[in-house]
């Protein structure tokens, strides 16, 4: 799920770190996303909103069970993983 009331409020950057915390994203489509949005504003500016967005999930988890947040922190440190490894030098 997207909320799509957050996309374009602010920095295309973090609308592209906002799409990146979807739990079933194609290999092909992921690296698609991660280098647009790095393009559009450097990888370390992508990899800081990628943080804040999944920093804000694991809060909003909070209300549910401990399991669920487990298992989605363990999502959103691979999904963090993954763009880290794909935009390395």
């Amino acid at each position: 799920m997207v909320d799509i009331e957050a996309i374009g409020s602010g920095s295309r950057v973090f609308d592209y770190a906002t799409l990146l915390d979807h739990q079933r994203i194609e290999p092909a489509a992921l690296e698609l996303l991660v280098t647009a949005a790095a393009a559009v504003a450097g990888p370390g500016l992508l990899r800081a909103c990628f943080d804040l967005v999944a920093l804000d999930l694991v809060d909003y988890s909070t209300v549910g069970p401990e399991d669920h947040r487990v298992l989605r922190i363990r999502e959103l440190t691979t999904r963090a993983q993954q763009i880290d490894h794909l935009t390395s030098p």
